[in-house]
C-alpha cells in the first residue's frame, strides 16, 4: 500500500465511525441523560393519601431530582401523565424507569390543568408526573 491509499483508508474509516456515531446517537437519543440530571415535579392526580411523597422517593432511588411534590388540582386523573417542559429525550429516561405507563403531553396541549399547576413547578424542571388512577406506590 502507498501513502495515498492508507491515507484515504484512514479518511474513509473516519468517516465512516461519525457517520455510525451520529446515527447511535439518533436511534438512542436518552444515551446522553442519566437521571441525576433530570428534574422532575409530581403531583398527586388519584387521592391516594402520601402518594407523591412515595414517588418522589420512589424516584429518588433511581437517581432523579424531584423538584416539588403535591395534590394535583383534581384527584380525577384515569391515567398517569407526563408533561414535558424541556428536551423530551429526558422524559423517555424517566419513562423507562416508571412503575407503570404514562401518556406524555405538552403544557400545551394539557391545559387548562398545566395552567393550574405551573405556579407550583420551579423553574428548570425538566418534566412534570401527575400520577393517576391505578399508579402502583
Amino acid at each position: 500500500m502507498n501513502r495515498t491509499t492508507i491515507m484515504l483508508s484512514a479518511i474513509l474509516a473516519l468517516f465512516v465511525f461519525g457517520l455510525l456515531k451520529s446515527e447511535q446517537s439518533e436511534l438512542f437519543p436518552s444515551i446522553a441523560w442519566s437521571p441525576d440530571q433530570i428534574t422532575v415535579a409530581v403531583f398527586n392526580g388519584n387521592g391516594g393519601r402520601g402518594m407523591a411523597g412515595r414517588t418522589k422517593t420512589y424516584l429518588q432511588e433511581y437517581g432523579f431530582q424531584v423538584s416539588a411534590i403535591g395534590n394535583a388540582e383534581t384527584f380525577e386523573y384515569k391515567t398517569t401523565v407526563v408533561i414535558v417542559l424541556s428536551e423530551e429525550a429526558k422524559v423517555q429516561v424517566l419513562l423507562q424507569d416508571l412503575p407503570a405507563t404514562a401518556e406524555i403531553v405538552t403544557p400545551e396541549e394539557f391545559n387548562p390543568h398545566y395552567d393550574a399547576l405551573a405556579v407550583f413547578i420551579p423553574p428548570g424542571t425538566d418534566a412534570v408526573l401527575i400520577v393517576g388512577a391505578g399508579w402502583p406506590l
